[in-house]
């Protein structure tokens, strides 16, 4: 009886940008006079199922993508003072 031969599974390889951005968490603070980049970041961490749970009633039925962009636009109003503030005081009220 012969031997079936193993076959071998290619992996993609990650390009270095990819790997580099995997490797580094930062928080949230970190992006905070990035105002795009903090959005994607914070819809990153959050689950379509989450997003919708959360959502007003009157946005629910948007697409998630529709959603975030409706978050950036009202993001970008706000002053990085304002940001910085409200994210110290979220740390303070959650015993940081």
């Amino acid at each position: 009886m012969r031997r079936n031969k193993r076959l071998s599974i290619k992996k993609e390889k990650e390009d270095a940008k990819t790997r580099a951005s995997a490797n580094k968490e930062q928080d949230l603070a970190y992006y905070v006079h990035d105002r795009v980049e903090l959005m994607r970041q914070v819809f990153s961490t959050l689950s379509a199922k989450e997003i919708k749970a959360m959502a007003p009633e009157c946005i629910r039925k948007l697409s998630n993508d529709d959603i975030e962009e409706l978050c950036l636009d009202e993001n970008i109003l706000v002053t990085c003072r304002d940001t910085e503030v409200a994210h110290a005081s979220t740390l303070c009220n959650s015993g940081r």
